[in-house]
């Protein structure tokens, strides 16, 4: 019969008796007369098989440096675990120390984060969790139920928890009936077709054999599991139907890609290597209670070495991490966690600036002007985003190129790559890369897995690496190898990271990326709230004191304010929409002409051109509309006018006079700049500032 480790427990039952332990029996060296082979079970105050059984499994899951318990074979040496005790040395290991605080925090305190903790905690017990063959080969559960989960896959009529206890109760009734679970573990690692694969139920009165048709039929069916055979390993695998707390679920609660990404890999490797070796998986697996237990910490940042497990890992050890840190708050309070402060940024690069940072507002508040005036004396590199926008015209892509009348493909790098390069190959200067009307294309479609790269560290750098295609790091790698030191920093940087290659996109802390958006845009592209969370956020406001230098010149229906026309569009767009969105900024347009006048053919083409079809076109019959004058003067009834008649014979006077004067304008007398300011006006300078969370209601959705 295939031997098997695994707990007979359910993970946070097991961290919350190791913290009892480890605060009772494992605290500081025990008397004489405990140090002895059996000292641990006479200190317990047991010597039944449950106190055996638990040490045994905390031993196995890597807590332990090494057996608090002697073999059932017997054997007279005192074991290491215990001996360290004895000595006066602690015996838990790097997992053992952040399973003490999590089991310990978990009884009073079930946060978010510590939750999340010990979901991490349990994938790393799961992937321990593992069956032994005749033959001596080690598979993990993990990867044996990843398999069948592929073989067996979930009806769609079937809840999950369900699918999920009844496949696993095949999985582990077969395992342990000799030749079936050696023939199940010969088929996973022959990787044999789906129809060769059968699973064994057991009952104390009868026994099925099922293939997948069956195995549907059985969920459907829904047999009592009280009298299963074994009962107890399924239970403490998955749970019960209403209390998920078993090894498994609890691991993939918020660490699922990581046991997937971990159970491919294992299974490619166990393949190819002819099911004997699996480098560094099996070192999950095997444990010499003569030697001290090898570090699971230390074992599991290895695997991100693995491209494929590289992500996984990183972010399960974050939430590893942040939930051992949340325990340490709650156990002893805000002053015992004292983490490393960021190293200053270098002199020559901004230090009050965000890394990421997106200018929104009305059009024409001057988000572009701001953005220029923030990064001038900076290397700055522009796109302008649009609907057919994509990660090629982000990033970059093979495109033909003629040489002595013969076509090629070469890599042809797009804005985002040669922003990227150059801050690699100038880790001291800072590289801006100006993105206008980022909401005018798809974000999600233009970044693909960029995205991720955007959650920056403490440091400033990328917290999540990105993978580049395969064009893009070759392009990459050829370009920063002809700068020794960039291609240098760029290795190192990544050998921190426990990675390998030149193809990981790594946002160096040189790399500012800043955009702008139009609120009145906001509904070609919506922004996930993911991504908003990763820019911060200034609204630029309507500045009406620059408004009022600028003067409409309507010929011969006279000259008009631009800071007193915007203001009452404004407060009329807002009645009609009850939203600033679309309301006209101060430079929606701007005239470079001193004195600032704006032209009768820019005031139709672009301002009221802007406000018909963005607003009022559909308005004409409703009663809401601007576009009214009145055809036989003052005295006479105001009728609506479309955009084409300000383009027939006399519109100019006959329309746009009478046009103002619906907006209770009146014309100036001088004969170029503006009116004196209004009480309303913002105060002189450059645009306000108002910084707010991407959730507030001023951000666009």
């Amino acid at each position: 019969m295939p031997q098997d480790v695994i707990p007979y427990n359910y993970p946070d039952k097991l961290a919350e008796t190791w913290a009892d332990w480890s605060d009772e029996h494992l605290a500081e060296q025990p008397e004489p007369q405990f140090r002895v082979r059996t000292g641990f079970q006479d200190i317990a105050g047991s010597s039944g098989s449950s106190d055996r059984s638990r040490a045994l499994e905390i031993y196995n899951v890597g807590f332990l440096r090494g057996p608090l318990v002697p073999p059932q074979s017997g054997g007279r040496n005192t074991p290491l675990g215990w001996q360290l005790v004895s000595d006066g040395i602690h015996a838990h290991t790097s997992l053992g120390y952040l399973g003490y605080l999590l089991g310990e925090a978990y009884k009073s305190n079930q946060s978010p984060p510590i939750a999340a903790g010990l979901s991490a905690l349990s994938a790393l017990i799961a992937v321990q969790s593992h069956i032994i063959l005749a033959s001596g080969v080690r598979i993990s559960y993990v990867s044996l139920f990843e398999w069948l989960k592929n073989i067996f896959p979930r009806p769609l009529s079937i809840p999950t928890v369900t699918w999920l206890r009844y496949l696993s109760t095949g999985m582990f009734c077969t395992i342990k009936q000799d030749a079936l679970g050696e023939e199940l573990a010969a088929s996973f690692l022959l990787n044999r077709p789906a129809s060769d694969v059968k699973l064994h139920f057991i009952w104390d009165t009868e026994s099925r054999e099922v293939d997948y048709a069956a195995f549907c039929q059985l969920l459907q069916d829904e047999p009592s599991l009280v009298t299963i055979k074994p009962r107890k390993h399924s239970l403490f695998w998955i749970g019960s139907p209403s209390d998920q707390r078993g090894l498994y679920s609890q691991a993939a609660r918020n660490c699922g890609d990581f046991l997937s990404s971990f159970a491919a890999e294992e299974t490619r490797l166990l393949r190819l290597s002819g099911h004997h070796r699996n480098e560094p998986f099996e070192r999950f697996l095997t444990k010499d209670a003569s030697q001290e237990t090898q570090d699971i910490i230390s074992i599991t940042k290895r695997l991100s070495e693995i491209p494929s497990l590289a992500r996984p890992v990183q972010k399960l050890m974050k939430t590893l991490r942040e939930g051992s840190l949340e325990a340490v708050r709650q156990l002893y309070g805000e002053d015992a966690v004292v983490e490393a402060s960021p190293p200053p940024r270098p002199p020559s690069l901004p230090t009050d600036l965000p890394y990421q940072k997106i200018l929104f507002g009305p059009p024409g508040t001057g988000k572009s002007h701001e953005a220029e005036k923030v990064t001038k004396g900076y290397s700055v590199k522009r796109t302008t985003f649009h609907p057919d926008a994509d990660y090629a015209s982000f990033v970059g892509s093979y495109k033909p190129v003629s040489k002595t009348g013969t076509i090629s493909y070469e890599f042809r790098p797009q804005v985002f790559a040669e922003a990227y390069l150059a801050a690699w190959k100038n880790p001291a200067k800072a590289q801006f890369l100006l993105i206008e009307e980022i909401n005018r294309g798809n974000c999600a479609q233009i970044f693909g897995d960029l995205f991720q790269s955007l959650d920056r560290n403490e440091h400033g750098s990328s917290r999540y690496e990105a993978r580049a295609d395969a064009d893009f790091a070759t392009w990459f790698n050829t370009e920063l190898a002809t700068d020794a030191d960039a291609l240098a920093a760029y290795e190192q940087e990544m050998k921190e990271r426990g990675l390998s290659g030149v193809d990981w996109i790594v946002l160096p802390a040189n790399l500012y990326i800043w955009a702008t958006m139009n609120t009145s845009d906001q509904s070609l592209y919506p922004m996930d709230s993911a991504f908003k969370r990763r820019w911060d956020w200034q609204y630029i406001p309507i500045n009406l004191e620059d408004a009022n230098d600028v003067t409409i010149d309507l010929g011969g229906a006279g000259k008009y304010n631009w800071g007193k026309f915007i203001e009452e569009v404004n407060k009329r767009i807002y009645q009609l929409l009850e939203s600033e969105d679309k309301q006209l900024g101060n430079r929606f347009v701007d005239p470079k002409t001193i004195p600032r006048v704006i032209t009768t053919s820019d005031f139709k083409s672009k301002v009221l051109f802007y406000l018909w079809s963005e607003i009022y076109k559909l308005e004409t019959e409703s009663g809401k509309s601007i576009f009214l004058y009145r055809p036989e003067g003052d005295g006479s009834e105001s009728i609506p006018f479309t955009f084409a008649d300000l383009y027939k014979p006399g519109a100019d006077e006959r329309i746009l006079r009478s046009f103002m004067k619906g907006l209770d304008l009146e014309p100036s007398d001088e004969e170029s700049g503006g009116l004196a300011t209004t009480e309303s006006s913002t105060a002189a300078g450059s645009p306000e500032e108002a910084t707010v969370s991407p959730e507030s209601s001023a951000t666009p959705a």
